[in-house]
């Protein structure tokens, strides 16, 4: 009976032990995470006890208070730090969004919201210190970012409208150019008004894709004509003060990029150069070279790799910038201009730009000196054949099915396919057009509908009819939608997906690869077969 009572103390001991141990574990885990949020978080925050003594700080708090944690743990009052007389109620009991102006360590002052609460079971207190300046700008970010989000709604909401009316334009500009008789002075002017009107569409384009609501294009192109035309624009909007100067080597290669993207590019960089100049003037530099990128400067700059670049460099006589400025240009809302002259998203989307096109950006710049923008994008060895300025449009004399609820956009659709030989029926309506199709399903060869139409949508309509007619090549026209991307266009069968406002060309080369591939596919022969078409 003893030596049983014996082993049960035992056991107890070695129970007691182990719960000991676990509830000790179980301390320093929940001591550790404490440590680790009190340490990590955000904004600054300090411990203090009964006499205002700062106890404990956290990185956030030494960089406010502009002290190390040495200089302040035990040793100084977060009294000593309150400009002015320090309110009784401050000292020593819990308090929410009070007001108080700091001193600083470098002797700036800082106006705080501390948040100060007791913690439960001792004599000390836990203050949360928000930067008023700090608020403030987040609340602006927040603000631009709204801005932001309501400028992509504004865009997606237009963008219907605005495509229809540009297509209108557009394709009566494009009639009237087929009328027109070589050499005069009227086909001169279409032509120049053909070309503002394309500017106009990849403007839509432009928007709906620093809105984030449409995929950036990116094929390779031959950079120089983009440089040259975006410059030719930013000429005839900068001051006669400035003098401009360029040097752009013609033979530098080609580039896979987006021409309107880089577009904005060259404008963003232009106007903060004229501006950095301000009124007094000076002079814009512009440099277009290919250069081989060494593996020692490619591994200082993120993103890039050795090999060929062509490297685009926009320089000014202004004002410079210091060096705490230029850690932050390309921070997003970061501006040193007055609030009515920018919004500080200029530099941020350039640098969004070059980095989408697996390109890098350097800046160089001094306070009096000037400042030189180095952009630098991979080169391609590929030609890029150019385009003639006269294309012979495909043409055919199948029966085309065209749908469109806006009557101008029918109209000239009608009237550009029948100029190519196709004989055409129009409807207004996907639901008349449904009918129509239902009533007559092997009348028509191909059709061609819009995507956004009331009742029933473009792509509703698809799937209506290929239910008829599983085999009908069918193209959906579209500006903006969320509802149809390239995958979903798969999906349904659609044969093409083109952006509206289209060209002549534009439709003309879809409407004849749509029916020669489903030729071929009737044929049972590969639909990746190409055959030569006259354009």
């Amino acid at each position: 009976m003893e030596n049983k009572t014996k082993e049960q103390c035992i056991q107890e001991l070695e129970t007691s032990e182990a719960n000991r141990k676990r509830a000790e574990d179980a301390l320093r885990e929940s001591e550790a995470l404490c440590n680790t949020i009190f340490e990590n978080m955000g904004g600054a925050m300090l411990i203090f006890d009964e006499d205002t003594i700062i106890l404990r700080v956290n990185a956030g708090a030494v960089k406010l208070l502009g002290y190390s944690k040495e200089e302040l743990e035990g040793k100084k009052s977060w009294k000593d730090f309150v400009k002015g007389k320090t309110p009784e109620k401050f000292t020593n009991v819990a308090h929410k969004n009070c007001e108080l102006t700091l001193i600083t360590g470098e002797g700036a002052t800082k106006d705080i919201t501390p948040t100060v609460t007791v913690i439960p079971g001792t004599k000390k207190w836990l203050a949360s210190l928000l930067d008023r300046a700090e608020r403030h700008r987040l609340e602006t970010r927040l603000q631009q970012a709204q801005k932001m989000e309501a400028i992509g709604t504004l865009a997606g909401g237009i963008t219907h409208d605005f495509n229809n009316i540009l297509g209108a334009i557009i394709g009566y500009t494009e009639l009237a150019l087929i009328e027109a008789d070589e050499g005069t002075k009227i086909k001169k002017y279409l032509e120049e008004a053909i070309r503002a009107e394309l500017r106009a569409k990849d403007l839509i384009h432009q928007i709906l894709t620093f809105s984030r609501q449409a995929a950036v294009e990116q094929k390779p192109v031959s950079i120089v004509p983009v440089i040259t035309e975006a410059l030719i624009l930013m000429k005839a909007s900068l001051p006669s003060t400035i003098e401009i100067k360029t040097h752009i080597e013609r033979e530098v290669g080609t580039v896979k990029m987006d021409s309107t993207q880089i577009h904005q590019v060259v404008m963003n960089l232009c106007t903060n150069a004229a501006h950095a100049m301000g009124e007094n003037g000076g002079t814009l530099e512009i440099s277009l070279v290919p250069l081989e990128i060494d593996p020692l400067f490619a591994n200082q700059h993120t993103g890039m790799h050795p090999g060929s670049y062509v490297r685009f460099t926009v320089s000014d006589t202004g004002c410079g910038m210091t060096a705490d400025v230029m850690e932050r240009i390309f921070d997003p809302y970061f501006t040193t201009k007055e609030k009515s002259e920018g919004t500080g998203l200029g530099l941020s989307v350039v640098h969004g730009i070059v980095a989408r096109h697996d390109g890098a950006i350097t800046v160089e710049s001094e306070p009096g000196r000037g400042t030189a923008f180095h952009i630098y994008l991979p080169r391609f060895n590929h030609k890029v054949e150019k385009m003639e300025a006269k294309r012979v449009l495909p043409t055919g004399c199948e029966h085309i099915l065209f749908v469109d609820d806006e009557p101008s956009l029918v109209d000239i659709g009608k009237q550009l396919l029948e100029h190519l030989g196709y004989r055409v029926t129009t409807m207004t309506s996907g639901t008349g057009a449904l009918e129509l199709f239902r009533s007559h399903p092997d009348r028509f060869d191909i059709v061609i509908t819009d995507m956004t139409m009331p009742v029933i949508t473009g792509d509703k309509l698809t799937s209506e009819l290929l239910l008829i007619r599983p085999e009908i090549p069918i193209i959906l026209c579209t500006g903006f939608s969320q509802r149809i991307t390239q995958d979903r266009a798969d999906q349904l069968g659609i044969k093409s997906l083109v952006m509206k406002p289209f060209t002549a060309h534009t439709l003309a080369v879809a409407v004849r690869q749509a029916l020669d591939r489903n030729a071929l596919l009737a044929k049972s022969l590969d639909p990746n077969d190409t055959i030569p078409l006259a354009f």
